[in-house]
C-alpha cells in the first residue's frame, strides 16, 4: 500500500503490437459500432475510414519539442479550479476505504490531481486551467485510483 503511495497513476497494460492484426480489429471495431448507431450509414463509414488511412501521426522529434516548449513555458496557473471538489473527493475516498477497506488515498495522490490538471493545461498550451483540464485530472485520477482497488 505504501508503495502504491508514491505513483501518480498506475495503468496495468499488456500490449503486442502486430500491425495486421490491430487493423482487422480497429476495422470490426469501427464496424460494431457504426452499425449499432441510429444515424448509421455505409457512406459515412467510408469517409471516415478513408481519412483515417490519409491521416499521420505526429513526428515523435515534433512531439518532444512540443512537450518540451511547454513544460519549459508554461506555468500553469490553478487559481481557478474548483478547490473545494477536490477536497471533498480527498475526504470521501477516505471516509470510503474506513467503511469498505482497499487502499487508502494519500495527500501524495491528491497533489497528483494538482499535476494532471496542470499537464493537461500545458499540453494545450494554455496559462489558465480550464473546466475542461478539471475534468481530464479528475477523470484519469479518479479512473486509475478506482483500477487499483482491489
Amino acid at each position: 500500500e505504501k508503495f502504491i503511495n508514491y505513483f501518480d497513476l498506475v495503468c496495468i497494460m499488456k500490449d503486442k503490437s502486430d500491425i495486421s492484426l490491430d487493423e482487422k480489429v480497429g476495422y470490426s471495431v469501427l464496424n460494431s459500432n457504426f452499425y449499432y448507431h441510429p444515424n448509421f450509414s455505409e457512406k459515412k463509414l467510408e469517409k471516415i475510414i478513408k481519412f483515417e488511412k490519409k491521416r499521420k501521426a505526429i513526428d515523435p522529434d515534433l512531439f518532444m519539442k512540443y512537450s518540451l516548449f511547454a513544460l519549459k513555458n508554461l506555468k500553469p496557473n490553478l487559481k481557478y479550479i474548483n478547490h473545494e471538489l477536490i477536497s471533498n473527493l480527498y475526504v470521501s475516498f477516505r471516509k470510503e476505504t474506513v467503511f469498505e477497506g482497499g487502499i487508502k488515498i494519500s495527500l501524495i495522490n491528491l497533489e497528483s490531481i494538482f499535476r494532471l490538471i496542470e499537464s493537461s493545461t500545458r499540453i494545450h498550451l494554455r496559462e489558465f486551467a480550464t473546466t475542461e483540464d478539471f475534468s481530464i485530472g479528475l477523470f484519469t485520477f479518479i479512473n486509475s485510483f478506482l483500477k487499483i482497488q482491489p
